[in-house]
This record gives C-alpha cells, structure tokens and sequence, in this order.
C-alpha cells in the first residue's frame, strides 16, 4: 500500500484533524520513498506524525463498500419514522380523548424524531467515510498497517533480571507503542518470543495447536527481521538466555546503530504483518547511525517492502544525495512543498548560506588536477540521464523560450532523447497555476528516446504533469509514427542530446527524408537545439566520446546566415557564455552535407586548439582545470571523428 496524495487541512472537527499550528498539507504524485527535509524546527516531525495518525482515521474498504447500502438503509428508516409520524401518531393523538393516551403518542412522536435525528447523524457519518480523501491510497485496504518510528532511546532495558510476570507485562507493551517506551520493552518482548518459541517447538510439548502455530510464525518473523537488517539470527544457550551474535541479549555489545535497528525490528513485528504492504514513518533515522549504514539499511528496508512505501524526515546530505531530487519536499515554517523548485533552499536549509554550500562543493571538487583527472576518467564512461530542477538555469532558459511559444497558440513538441523526462518535469515545476492551465490545454508533449532504460522515471514524470502517459511515450519511430503524423510537430527538441551522437549519424538524423526533419511542420516548424557550451561532466557518449556544437558550427553545419538563426543564452550573467539555445528552422535542417559536416567539425577542432592554448598561459586553479580537460576532449573527439569520416570508417 501506499499513499498518492495527502490533502489535510488545517483543521476538521468532524474528522478529529487538530489546530496543531501546521499549514494545509498538500502533496500529490507520491513515490515509493518521500523525504520530508528542512533543517530543525521548520516542522518535518510535526507533518510526519501528522500524515501518520491521520490515515490511522481513514475508512478501510469495507466500510466505504457498504456505505452506500447503510445510507440507503437509513433513509428508508428515515422516510418509516416520518411515515409512522405522520400518518398513525398524529391521527391517534387527533382522536385521542384521555391525557395517558395523548402523553403516550406524544412520547412515541419524540422518540421517531429522535431516531430520525440519530439517522440523520449516522448518514452524515457514512458519507464523511465515502468521500474521505485527506490521504489517498493506491488501494483501499481492510487495514492500514503503519509503524513510525523515532530512534530515541539508546539504553535498552535489560530483560534477564524481569521475573515472568514482569516480562510478559513488558513486552505486551509493546503493541501499544510509544516511542519513549520502546527501549524499555524491546529486549523483554524479543525474550519473550524466542522462550515462546521454544517451549511450543519442544518435544513434550502438549498445548494448543493454534497457539503453538502463532508462537513459531512470531518467532519466525522477528527472526527474518533481525537477520534482514543485523545479519544475525536469533538463538538460545543452555542457561535459557536469547542470544544475539552468540552473547546474552542484555550483554550483546550492540553498537548505537545496531539498537536503532533492533528497536524497528520490534516495532515492524508489533504490527503483526508482513513488511510487504506497510508504511513506515522514519524520523531522523540517520540518528546514532553512520551516513553509509543509514543508507545500507534504508536500501535493505527498500527491498523488503516492494509494495508498501518509506516517509523519512531527514537533514542528511548523504541521505538525500542517495535517494535524490526526484523524492525531496521541502518543509519550512510549518509549509511542505515539492523540491524540484526548492533545491537552492533545500541546501541552504541544511548547510546554513550560498558560502556554505560554496565551500561544500570545494571539499568535493578539491583542485585543479582533480578537475582534470575526474573529467578524465569521467569521460571514459557512457552518459547517465539526470534530473535537475525547474530552478536550474537551462530549465529557465527553456522554459522562457517554450513559454513564448505557447503564447502564440498551441504547441506540439517531441522531445528527442527525453531520458528521465528532465524537460518536461522542469518546464512544468516552474510554472504558476494558470501556466500550467495553459500548458495542460495548449502543450501537446511526446517523449522520444532509443533506449528505455530511463521510461519508467520518464513515464512518472509525463503522468505528474498530464495524469496519464498514453501516447507521449516511444523508443521506436515505428510506434511514434503510428500514433503521430510526419509533419505534425511545431518543435524536436535536442535537450543536451546533440553532443551524444555520433557525426556519422548526422545526415541519417536531419536530411529532409531522416529521422528528424519530416516530423516538423512543413513552415513553421524549428529544431531547439539546447547545450550546456562547457559539460560539467566527462562522458563517452559513443566511441569517440563527445562533441559539442556552438553558434558557429550550428551555423556551418546547417549552411545557416545570421537572419536565419534564432538563439539565446542565459539571463544569468555567469553561464551567459556556456548556456545557449538555437532554434533552426526546418528547411535549413535538410541544407545539412557530408561537406557541411566536415567544415562543422573543422571549426570546432580551430576553436579547441585556440581554448587550450589560451587556458595554458593563464593561471591554473580548478575552473581552468576543468575546462582544459573539456577542450581537450574536444579537440580530440573531433580529430578522430574528423579521421574517421575521411577514411570512410
């Protein structure tokens, strides 16, 4: 099970949501992992346990399958009372003559009111459980199986010296679990299984076969939790004492990491249900743990629970770096919103201001020849697709560009090389409501990408912004063409793609009867061409790596005059020069020659040879390093390619 969508507001009497200081919560597009981030204070514990207790309230299926039958039932109990009312007391007590009688038809009105009054409550009742939708689940559930969990407590409460009263009172506290009382009952309720366990499997045992099946499948499941998330099994010495890693319980030397995990065994097994469905609420569980084993274990808890779902509030930096952009919301003040607009905040939330986050990535990037040998090495590996946010700069780039268009009337784009679907989702995060009004209505988007290895991250991210994915998706021109005319397209977008593709398949992609150019519209339409002029990281996109076209050599390529071009750079001062867009239009995409060709990769080997030997007499630090390694690559990508095409390989 998991939750899609949360809609809580401030307060509801009739449903018991308190006035607890919080805003509305509003999240929506809900995935398997949800990280609620935002430094201390702002109000992550505080929606966590607010999300938590309230589905705790929501109608489990059989109550909202029956609700339509009570309702009915009771109306026609209604319609009985105010017919009993009507047309038999009010009559008699016309007719009757002695006071008992008419005080007696009187009480018997009352009472038909009052169960009238009754009814009426109960049908307002059931009909708040039909349309309950402050938390929406992927399926409605005959329970909804929840554990969250805060590791609090390190000093778990020694169960050796409990007398057997004492035990079984201390472990059946369990299931009515407070955080505060967790430490204290975790180590008894473990005792308390394992003894269970080994007096219902002894030979001369003679009890109840019902019991002794529970006994073995508690033992069972607590056992397959601890080795889960400790890498030991649960065992028994000779003095009757449970062990783990072969030491008494009370004695085992756990690390802090360890008796946070062996809390969340307990608790998991207190719900007395698989891992498979649930929902786990984790406050802050990188607490008294190392970055690398918070991850390790979120990553086996993962695992463990393939259709259930994980709401973490966390301020790790290492957590989020795992889990990524794609899970963030961002809590401030009480307020929870998607992260993909927030990613600057996020940051500075956690580490304190820009020099923070500056000095950060120092420590990471280190120097100059680090800049050259990651890029290096970077760029003997294929690429890998990202996602950013609607606040990058060539997000906004685009989506000025995009949203310009769309001011003139509809727009059908393709978005060729789509990846992860980073360009709609950004486009679409940037956008106010009645912008995403007009892009809903107006902006036709299909997704184009030869390898599916990103279509479900892609699928996801078409679905959040259009609700469904039917038709916007291909990895074959087959397919597309099936559902999509040539010539039907007013956009292609080559969103940081073009550098990927080998120059050998430049003329197959843009001549008049390729892949690209017969989509577009016979007049109108253009080719957005869009890259970053300096990568930020090395890459083997094909066998001689990479190739990165600017101004001039888009205008060589395609036999383009200065009139004919449209194109743009970023509005922010400091990638004014990397940032640049092109909008070429249809006819000069068929100009494209195996001699434009060359004369294209000519120009980017003079302009590569020019950078280095301008980066070479200045001073070295780590920017320059960085861009050295860029144009080396560049001057070597286009020599080979340049070598190859004249050799006819």
């Amino acid at each position: 099970m998991k939750i899609t969508k949360v809609n809580i507001p401030t307060v509801s009497l009739e449903n018991g949501i308190p006035n607890d200081g919080l805003s509305p919560i509003v999240m929506n597009k809900l995935g398997d992992i949800v990280l609620l981030v935002g430094k201390n204070g702002s109000g992550k514990s505080r929606i966590l346990k607010k999300i938590s207790s309230t589905i705790q309230k929501k109608p489990i299926k059989k109550e909202v399958e029956s609700s339509e039958l009570n309702i009915e039932q009771l109306k026609n109990n209604i319609s009985l009372y105010h017919n009993s009312i009507n047309n038999n007391f009010k009559p008699s007590l016309e007719k009757a003559t002695k006071a008992t009688d008419k005080q007696r038809i009187k009480q018997q009105i009352e009472q038909s009111k009052q169960s009238i009054k009754e009814s009426e409550d109960k049908i307002k009742r059931w009909q708040l459980k039909q349309h309950w939708n402050f938390i929406e689940t992927d399926i409605l559930q005959d329970s909804y199986k929840i554990v969250y969990f805060v590791p609090k407590k390190l000093d778990l409460k020694d169960c050796n010296a409990l007398t057997p009263t004492q035990l079984k009172t201390s472990s059946e506290n369990v299931k009515e679990i407070g955080v505060e009382k967790l430490s204290d009952c975790s180590l008894a309720k473990i005792k308390k299984v394992v003894d269970n366990h080994f007096n219902a499997t002894h030979q001369n045992y003679q009890g109840d076969a019902g019991l002794k099946q529970n006994a073995i499948e508690e033992y069972t499941l607590l056992d397959d939790l601890i080795y889960a998330f400790l890498g030991t099994r649960l065992d028994r010495n000779i003095d009757g004492d449970t062990t783990l890693f072969n030491f008494p319980i009370g004695s085992a030397k756990l690390s802090d990491g360890q008796k946070i995990l062996l809390q969340l065994c307990v608790a998991i097994h207190a719900q007395g249900a698989s891992l498979d469905n649930m929902i786990l609420f984790l406050d802050e569980p990188e607490n008294h743990m190392h970055p690398s084993v918070t991850i390790e274990f979120l990553d086996a808890l993962i695992k463990k629970v393939p259709n259930g779902q994980i709401w973490i509030a966390t301020h790790s930096i290492p957590l989020i770096s795992h889990f990524g952009t794609g899970n963030i919301w961002y809590v401030d003040n009480g307020n929870v919103s998607y992260a993909g607009r927030e990613q600057e905040k996020v940051l500075e939330s956690l580490l304190g201001n820009e020099d923070e986050i500056e000095k950060l990535n120092d420590l990471i990037n280190l120097s100059a020849v680090s800049a050259i040998n990651n890029f290096a090495y970077e760029c003997l590996s294929p690429p890998n697709a990202v996602m950013t946010t609607g606040n990058d700069p060539q997000s906004k780039q685009i989506g000025f560009i995009l949203m310009e268009e769309l001011r003139k009337g509809k727009v059908k784009l393709l978005d060729y090389g789509a990846g992860k679907g980073r360009f709609v989702n950004n486009f679409f995060d940037r956008l106010n409501e009645s912008e995403r009004l007009i892009v809903q209505t107006q902006f036709e988007y299909v997704a184009f990408d030869k390898y599916n290895n990103d279509k479900d991250d892609c699928l996801k991210n078409i679905e959040r912004v259009y609700g469904d994915s039917e038709k916007k998706y291909y990895n074959d021109f087959t397919s597309l063409l099936s559902d999509h005319d040539k010539g039907s397209f007013d956009i292609v977008v080559l969103c940081n793609v073009l550098h990927e593709i080998d120059p050998k398949e430049w003329l197959e992609l843009f001549k008049a009867e390729g892949d690209i150019t017969p989509l577009l519209k016979d007049n109108s339409g253009v080719l957005l061409h869009v890259e970053d002029m300096l990568l930020p990281v090395g890459e083997k996109a094909y066998r001689n790596g990479f190739i990165v076209l600017d101004t001039p050599h888009i205008k060589e390529l395609f036999q383009l005059r200065s009139s004919d071009l449209r194109y743009f750079t970023s509005n922010e001062a400091k990638f004014k020069d990397r940032l640049k867009a092109h909008l070429v239009p249809k006819n000069n995409l068929a100009s494209i020659t195996e001699e434009t060709r060359r004369k294209a990769l000519e120009g980017i080997l003079k302009t590569a040879k020019d950078e280095i030997r301008t980066i070479r007499d200045a001073t070295p630090d780590y920017k320059s390093g960085k861009k050295h390694a860029f144009w080396v690559q560049q001057f070597a990508n286009s020599s080979l390619a340049l070598s190859e095409l004249s050799n006819g390989k």
